[in-house]
């Protein structure tokens, strides 16, 4: 799947941007630190993805960028599209909620994941009083 890059820099979209390794509609995406993250969605047929794919922004500047795809594991992070990613601190991006099932039948609220991207680890939060933001 083709990715589009803004540069608020020089004010112009970037085209040649390397493609995801998957497909993925229905993705969340957001930055942290020189790298872009795009957290889980659809696939063909529509499968649900748990997976997340990085890519090192000043790499994608000198054209030597390649999307690294990192799997998360299944009993941590459900099948889902549609979350809302968010940086929490320097080395982590928090997973809130996103649907799963069809037509959107089943969302998740509470379903809070921290995912480190330095060891690229997860951690399911079971409850929003579990976790001090």
């Amino acid at each position: 799947m083709s990715v589009l890059c803004y540069s608020i820099a020089v004010d112009k979209w970037k085209y040649d941007t390397p493609a995801l390794n998957k497909d993925r509609t229905y993705a969340s995406a957001c930055s942290l630190g020189d790298s872009i993250f795009v957290f889980v969605g659809t696939g063909y047929w529509d499968d649900l993805y748990y997976s997340v794919e990085r890519i090192n922004v000043p790499q994608i500047e000198s054209g030597k960028a390649a999307w690294e795809l990192i799997q998360l594991p299944i009993e941590v992070v459900q099948p889902r599209e549609l979350p809302v990613v968010v940086p929490l601190n320097k080395s982590e991006i928090v997973i809130l909620g996103g649907c799963c099932g069809d037509d959107y039948d089943e969302i998740h609220l509470s379903d809070i994941v921290v995912f480190n991207v330095k060891t690229k680890a997860c951690r399911k939060v079971s409850d929003w009083g579990d976790y001090k933001f």
